[in-house]
């Protein structure tokens, strides 16, 4: 039973919990998507450089696709979360999906025909960083995985560093992610 003394605290309480998903819902979906964009503009500017030091050409199609896929991670990434996601992975297994879709290069493979092995590495480095990014974007977007991510990543960072998959786990991630992108470019 409560007593009439705890009723102020109970307000407060609930108080606290609407503001913290009112901010979480409004403002803190604003500040995640702008970061990300902010370090999208910021990767796709480095690789504007490399065209500009002359390391790679203006009119080489690897880097016009390259351009244009971190162009369309830019300009959607504020439909990138948890359900899109999911979305994907529904529609690829009911094969709704064009064959066309799922067919298509991903950035990591673009990045493989890149002849020059200095400027691939450092172009793979961009990659993985772009993945990264949207990853991040994917879960500081979901209460759910937010909430999963804090209690999980401890357990998930132990076993794959004892098995050295990082990489490939964030090249997966990063191709469903891209897989999402080209779906909303294509069908949104």
């Amino acid at each position: 039973m409560i007593i009439i003394e705890q009723i102020p605290m109970l307000l407060e309480l609930l108080l606290a919990v609407a503001l913290i998903i009112l901010f979480f819902y409004s403002k803190w979906q604003l500040i995640c998507i702008d970061i990300t964009r902010q370090q999208l503009f910021r990767i796709r500017d480095d690789i504007f450089l490399y065209a500009d030091d002359g390391r790679i050409d203006f009119n080489d199609k690897n880097y016009i696709e390259i351009r244009n896929r971190l162009n369309s991670s830019i300009k959607y990434c504020h439909k990138i979360k948890l359900s899109t996601l999911f979305s994907i992975i529904l529609l690829q297994k009911n094969k709704q999906i064009s064959d066309e879709f799922n067919q298509q290069e991903l950035l990591t493979d673009i990045v493989k025909n890149i002849e020059d092995t200095d400027l691939r590495h450092d172009l793979e480095k961009q990659a993985l960083e772009v993945t990264f990014f949207l990853s991040a974007l994917v879960i500081l977007r979901s209460p759910i995985l937010l909430l999963f991510i804090m209690f999980a990543i401890p357990v998930i960072l132990i076993t794959q560093l004892l098995g050295g998959h990082i990489k490939k786990l964030v090249l997966d991630v990063g191709k469903l992610l891209e897989r999402d992108i080209i779906y909303d470019k294509k069908y949104l």
